[in-house]
């Protein structure tokens, strides 16, 4: 059939489908079974599943990503520090300042730093400038010729501050033996000579023999720690305090490593402790200063201890078991020796002078006790370094971390006088010397509240503020030579003048009170509170150190407290107010 269609002399010729041409198509035919609602939940729960587990890889790969970025915030805040750090060390200059003083500042800088920056490796230096009359040692910007030198000169400053003085944790074994000996001769010539220079040499013998070894000098680890060993006394070591960073470690890392130090007693402790470290600044550094007072008096101090004087002595069994008290992990003082260094030299592992040793610090024990060590280091042996731990309230809690030499011989004389002193200062001070004494005293609480017979008598708890840094310690000295006067030469010279405490570069005059981390701290301030808190008459007279329970009819509380407040302003403690 023909059809005629109007059509463009450009388009070719199309067959057209007749209208009444019909195509047959075959169908699918239908599934018979109709879809359940059995099979629409197994369908839903697969594309759960399959949705499920693609978002569990997307969460998987954002939190990854998230890490990867906090640790290159932590990485870039760290590098700003260090950079802001150093450039605080700039000298204030005159208006006329160069780019060759820049120049020369920076390549010292560079050179204190351990990098080998030359002036060729600068291409452009110049200071940002603050505002008018604002300070001038604003930070250096430097602009190097290569980016190997850039990171390299930035990696050195990130690391600058943990390049102070440090020591390794434990000793390898086969250098104790001629470290142990070392260390024997040292401590001979501190009891013999008693001189500047010998005891320079024992307070920077950790520093100097147990110093980290430099990863790129050739040898061994045994080789390098008995060179160090060996050279003693020709190092020119840099013992400037508070080069070394206070950032605190993460709680994670610290209990890892006590773990592994085999102190799980620690790694307890932190893991269940609420106490954090105060973030190291010029507010934390007020408070610790506010902390350390100045006397709140004139002191009238006892007399010096006389030749007529017993002081306590102590043997080499008793010097073994005192190091066997110090727990695992136990920190350095500002020597950098720390007590498993001692553990490890005197063990059988340092041989024949290990023994020796033990003897040297019996010796060296005997010899501090009897109140002989030359006064000029007084404030260094007897110093300590200061942490600060952030209290709930928004204040800061002091800790001493003294030397391990002066802590061992403190340790001797607790013992020493351990069971005298409890039972003298019992019942009412439960704070040294009795066993469990904070589980008796809330006992004795709970028990006295509990009585119908007290149904109409109140409790007072009492908190004295900043009591161990604010007890004058003329009246610690007088009690101390009044009840052990075995320990008094020792104490005496401990306490007598300040000693020197440092906390992030700056020192801090210890002027009143006992040293928190002192061993001998608690059983000195409880002699100096002790006739005090003797005198009141209250039926519950409860004292964990400086934290007091006084309960009874409220007529004899209120005349304790009325005695008991004004006797304590004698001896420069207050009582918080805020907290009874």
């Amino acid at each position: 059939m023909n059809v005629s269609l109007e059509k463009s002399a450009s388009e070719p010729d199309l067959q057209v489908t007749p209208t009444n041409f019909v195509v047959s198509r075959k169908k699918r035919a239908r599934e018979d079974e109709p879809i359940t609602l059995t099979d629409f939940a197994t369908f839903k729960d697969e594309m759960i599943k399959t949705m499920s587990a693609l978002f569990a890889n997307s969460d998987a790969k954002i939190n990854q990503m998230l890490a990867n970025l906090k640790e290159v915030q932590e990485t870039n805040k760290g590098i700003l520090e260090s950079v802001s750090f150093l450039s605080e060390q700039n000298k204030e200059l005159q208006d006329n300042e160069t780019k060759d003083d820049l120049l020369n500042m920076v390549v010292n800088l560079s050179s204190t730093v351990g990098c080998d920056l030359t002036k060729r490796d600068v291409t452009d230096i110049y200071r940002v400038r603050g505002k008018k009359g604002g300070p001038k040692n604003t930070p250096i910007v430097v602009e190097t010729s290569s980016t190997f030198v850039k990171a390299e000169l930035i990696k050195k400053y990130k690391n600058y501050k943990k390049l102070g003085p440090q020591s390794v944790r434990t000793v390898i074994r086969r250098a104790r033996n001629a470290a142990a000996g070392k260390m024997c001769n040292l401590i001979e010539k501190c009891v013999e000579a008693n001189g500047v220079a010998d005891w320079y040499a024992l307070l920077t013998f950790a520093y100097s023999a147990f110093r980290v070894p430099d990863n790129t000098a050739p040898g061994n680890l045994t080789t390098k720690v008995k060179q160090h060993v060996a050279t003693i006394g020709d190092l020119s070591l840099n013992t400037s305090i508070g080069q070394s960073s206070l950032k605190s470690p993460s709680v994670y890392r610290t209990i890892e490593t006590k773990v592994f130090e085999g102190d799980l007693r620690g790694a307890v402790r932190v893991l269940m402790s609420e106490d954090t470290m105060a973030t190291p600044g010029p507010d934390t550094l007020a408070s610790l200063q506010t902390k350390h007072p100045s006397p709140s008096r004139p002191l009238a101090l006892p007399p010096a201890p006389g030749a007529s004087t017993a002081a306590l002595t102590v043997n080499v069994e008793d010097v073994v078991h005192a190091l066997s008290t110090f727990y695992t992990g136990s920190a350095a003082g500002l020597d950098g020796l720390r007590p498993a260094h001692l553990k490890e030299l005197t063990s059988k592992s340092a041989g024949d002078n290990g023994r020796r040793l033990l003897e040297s610090l019996t010796k060296m024990s005997n010899f501090l006790l009897g109140g002989n060590l030359l006064p000029e280091v007084c404030p260094y042996l007897y110093g300590a370094s200061l942490c600060a731990l952030s209290k709930k309230d928004g204040g800061v809690r002091p800790i001493a971390v003294g030397s391990t030499l002066r802590r061992l011989v403190a340790k001797l004389g607790c013992r020493a006088v351990k069971k005298d002193m409890a039972l003298y200062l019992q019942p009412h001070q439960l704070g040294f010397g009795t066993q469990l004494g904070c589980e008796a005293a809330i006992h004795a609480t709970r028990t006295f509240a509990m009585d119908p017979a007290n149904e109409s008598c109140v409790i007072v708890k009492l908190d004295v503020r900043n009591a161990f840094n604010t007890i004058e310690r003329d009246v610690l000295l007088g009690e101390v030579r009044e009840q052990i006067p075995s320990l008094y030469p020792f104490l005496f010279q401990v306490y007598q003048s300040p000693s020197n405490l440092f906390y992030d570069g700056s020192l801090i005059l210890s002027q009143v009170g006992a040293q928190q981390g002192d061993p001998l701290g608690p059983l000195a301030f409880s002699l100096a509170i002790h006739k005090v808190i003797s005198e009141l008459e209250s039926p519950l007279n409860i004292w964990y150190l400086d934290d007091g329970t006084v309960g009874g009819n409220p007529e004899v509380v209120e005349r304790d407290l009325s005695k008991l407040l004004p006797r304590f302003a004698e001896v420069g403690l207050e009582v918080s107010a805020s907290k009874w």
